[in-house]
């Protein structure tokens, strides 16, 4: 599983992979134009900061009735506590009063969605304000969360030489930006099959799991990764339920990991 650059701008654009040619055309476009304002596009939400999500009538009905990519996507969002930004795409949709009542509504109180139902210029103008809006909430989210960045905490040493009993103890630091880092190298170095034993192992499969409550979200992200890799040992997979880990890595083991569409 490849990782984002952390802190950063790395966001995931969910939408309804099977909604019409215009809608998807319009994506491409948006995800165009965000990527000119300096916001990466990344291929799963996990690697991401924030998930904009491109509300649309049918997105709002799969969603609803669980059904569809953007389901599984807009669920797991919700379950890692990804900070989301919904966008509408078509006029009709703007006003939230306006959606049926049910799970999008209650996730999203509160949350305005931001109108990009427009064309040409004015696209771009609005395309560059939902850029300002997802910098200025990912620095609010990163001061509210208090995390450092991990860039000040070298442990690529600990990673090369697969220390996983010092990575697992760094997790029970009470440092964030310590925490966090030590998430991001165990869920890199869980992605080699190799290495997935020795972790457990390592007794690192609790801590983990301590860190997708206690850690700062961006840390949990990381976690519930880790996690996720781990679990493709099935060796590992009854101590990760074991260790309280069933909400939300057993929802990703049962629905599987949104994967990449085309943006």
């Amino acid at each position: 599983m490849e990782l984002g650059t952390f802190p950063s701008l790395d966001i995931y654009l969910s939408h309804d992979s099977d909604a019409s040619k215009f809608a998807l055309d319009k994506v491409k476009l948006i995800g165009r134009l965000l990527k000119q304002e300096g916001v990466q596009l990344v291929s799963d939400i996990d690697s991401s900061i924030l998930v904009v999500a491109v509300i649309t009538k049918d997105y709002l009905k799969k969603v609803e009735a669980d059904e569809g990519n953007c389901s599984n996507e807009f669920n797991y969002a919700v379950q890692t506590r990804k900070l989301q930004i919904p966008v509408v795409i078509d006029f009709e949709e703007i006003d939230p009063k306006g959606w049926q009542n049910g799970f999008v509504k209650v996730a999203l109180e509160g949350n305005s969605p931001l109108d990009l139902s427009s064309e040409g210029d004015r696209l771009e103008e609005d395309v560059r304000n939902l850029a300002t809006e997802i910098k200025n909430r990912v620095k609010l989210f990163l001061a509210e969360e208090g995390t450092e960045q991990p860039e000040q905490f070298d442990f690529s040493h600990l990673t090369a030489e697969r220390d996983f009993v010092t990575l697992v103890r760094a997790l029970s630091s009470q440092e964030g930006g310590i925490q966090t880092k030590a998430a991001l190298a165990l869920a890199t170095l869980a992605d080699d099959g190799a290495n997935q034993a020795a972790i457990a192992v390592a007794a690192g499969i609790a801590p983990l799991v301590d860190t997708l409550f206690t850690g700062t979200v961006v840390g949990r992200t990381y976690a519930t990764a880790a996690l996720a890799n781990l679990a493709c040992n099935e060796a590992n997979r009854v101590t990760i339920v074991e260790a309280g880990a069933i909400f939300p890595v057993v929802k990703l083991l049962q629905k599987g990991k949104p994967h990449a569409k085309t943006q």
